[in-house]
Formats: structure tokens, C-alpha cells, sequence
């Protein structure tokens, strides 16, 4: 069995996609994130087969997959949504806020924290890709970003 063999099935795709939360157009997009990973895994080894279930495809493999592809890219759009917002915030209380003291408070920090601060938020490098380049783990970044927020925060409040 190849991927060109269940191309029919897109709508039906479509449909399960949509059954898990996704918009109509996430839907479209997590079925095509699906079958590039199906191509993928028919480059490796030559066909699908190990999708097969008893002379057709296994629509629980797809099912699942779906599943997982929705709820990553819908994780994905939250994280990126929280992040406008906290940027979102500081933009519109600009008035009372003012940079210049943000940025000397950056000043004030580590070295890792205004790198980290660079690279996250005015960058917007995830935090698992900066891991991955740096070698540094997820969780020792996660809380540099959080105590950065809480010093940011202060000016912020200090400000209003």
C-alpha cells in the first residue's frame, strides 16, 4: 500500500481532523501534516503497509495520529497566543510602562538573562529549540523566562 492509494480518503481525513477540536482549516492542515509524515514513513521503508489492517487502512492509526497532530498544533497556537498576550499587555500599557526602564532593568540581569530574553521573547525561539541549540534543558530555561517575567512584572506594577 502507498500514500497515493488513501489520497481518497482527504475528506474523511478532514472529518475525524475536525472531530478533535480543529477549524476547518487546522483540519486540512493537520491531514497534510499527516501525510507528510506517511510519506515519510514510505520513504524509509518502501510502502505503508504496516498501516494496513485486514486489506485496507487502519483508521485507528489514523485516528489516533490525527489526534495528536490536532492537539500539538492547537498546543502550539495557545503558546503562541499566551505569549501576545504578555507581549500584547506590555505594549498596551506603554503609556505608564516606560521601555526605558525595562530595558535598564535588563541591564541589571545576567548575561543568560538577557540572552534568554533576546532569544524568547523578541525572537520568539521556543523554548525547546532553544534547549536543543544551547544544550541547556527545557526546565532551567523555562524558569529563566519566569523569573524575568516576575522582575518585568514589578516595573510594570511599580508603573500603574
Amino acid at each position: 500500500m502507498e500514500v497515493k492509494d488513501i489520497t481518497h480518503m482527504y475528506p474523511k481525513f478532514v472529518d475525524m481532523a475536525k472531530y478533535h477540536g480543529a477549524t476547518l482549516q487546522d483540519a486540512e492542515d493537520s491531514v497534510q501534516d499527516l501525510f507528510i509524515k506517511l510519506l515519510a514513513i514510505q520513504s524509509r521503508e518502501g510502502n505503508i503497509n504496516r498501516l494496513e489492517y485486514k486489506g485496507s487502512v487502519n483508521m485507528v492509526y489514523i485516528f489516533n495520529a490525527l489526534r495528536g497532530i490536532v492537539y500539538n498544533k492547537h498546543r502550539s497556537n495557545k503558546r503562541t497566543a499566551d505569549r501576545e498576550i504578555w507581549v500584547g499587555e506590555l505594549v498596551d500599557h506603554q503609556q505608564t510602562m516606560h521601555i526605558t526602564e525595562v530595558q535598564e532593568r535588563l541591564k541589571t540581569m545576567d548575561g543568560f538573562s538577557r540572552k534568554l530574553y533576546t532569544a524568547y521573547m523578541e525572537d520568539s525561539i521556543s523554548l525547546r529549540e532553544l534547549s536543543r541549540r544551547t544544550n541547556i534543558s527545557v526546565m532551567t530555561l523555562y524558569y529563566g523566562v519566569r523569573q524575568i517575567r516576575e522582575q518585568l512584572k514589578d516595573i510594570f506594577y511599580e508603573c500603574t
